[in-house]
């Protein structure tokens, strides 16, 4: 205990300490009174909690925020590469085995390949065989430009959205178009590999292709039966020796086999290379007109 009593305290400028409590009720009392003097006041524990609630709210907000970038991010990539096939860009696929290695390929089964008025061209090999379908420009040549069927692989940005949206679908195979022509059509696949009759017609002409001097193929013009105005010229092929001018063909049912492809990436710079994962061999199509009779 304090020597000095209230007066002394008071007189030395210091507060008198504080009487321990003796009872229980007295020790209870100055635990209470001690809480809440170290309790904050009432505005202040609720400032308190909206400070709390805000930092917790904006913390959501980030992550919220944070989880829709990284799922757009992820679409648009994966949109990016899935379907970005610019037009400049050279796409390639995988080619088939070679065709000494494989069984002779059966007739295709009848799938529209392009058509021009009333007449229309199939695809005149095995689907399982062809290693890409590409329209391109030809030089120095009279050829009619043909509509394709089938799915565009290196349509425009605004073809591509309008597809997606109306849910354009067309019937026929995968094709791309070179240089925005489709005046001519390759069909690649390996050399020796059957082709057949792309249209029904009558052939009227078979034709050396006639290379640095040797005979590296052939070149099979068909009449259509649809439009007698129009000749459809199949070339870079080695003509099967059963051909005849003057022989129907036809295309739709029991193909007539023309020949099988031939090699001429040896002497030939390959367009349809650069769509695909071989040297780019091909049968090439294309429709002219018909060349008129000289008048004696």
């Amino acid at each position: 205990m304090s020597e000095h009593g209230p007066d002394e305290h008071a007189s030395l400028g210091v507060a008198a300490p504080e009487r321990e409590p003796r009872t229980l009720r007295e020790r209870d009392a100055r635990r209470r009174a001690r809480r809440l003097d170290d309790a904050p006041a009432p505005r202040e524990r609720r400032r308190s909690r909206a400070v709390r609630a805000g930092a917790s709210w904006r913390r959501t907000r980030r992550l919220v925020a944070l989880g829709i970038v990284l799922v757009v991010s992820a679409v648009t990539l994966g949109s990016a590469l899935r379907e970005d096939n610019a037009p400049a860009v050279e796409v390639a696929t995988p080619g088939p085995e070679p065709a000494s290695q494989l069984v002779p390929s059966p007739p295709p089964r009848p799938l529209k390949l392009a058509s021009r008025g009333p007449v229309n061209l199939y695809v005149p090999i095995d689907r399982s065989r062809i290693t890409a379908i590409v329209y391109h420009r030809m030089d120095g040549g009279d050829t009619l430009d043909l509509a394709p069927s089938g799915n565009l692989l290196n349509e425009g940005l605004v073809d591509r959205i309008e597809r997606q949206i109306i849910g354009r679908t067309a019937s026929g195979p995968d094709y791309f178009i070179a240089d925005g022509s489709t005046a001519t059509v390759d069909v690649g696949a390996a050399p020796g590999t059957q082709v057949y009759a792309p249209v029904n017609g009558t052939v009227v002409g078979i034709t050396p292709m006639i290379l640095n001097g040797a005979r590296w193929g052939d070149q099979v013009s068909i009449a259509p039966q649809a439009d007698p105005s129009v000749v459809v010229v199949v070339s870079n092929i080695a003509a099967d020796p059963a051909l005849r001018i003057g022989v129907p063909v036809t295309t739709t049912q029991d193909p007539t086999l023309l020949g099988t492809v031939s090699d001429l990436s040896k002497v030939l710079k390959m367009e349809l290379a650069h769509y695909t994962a071989d040297a780019g061999n091909h049968a090439h199509i294309e429709l002219r007109p018909t060349p008129n009779p000289a008048i004696p």
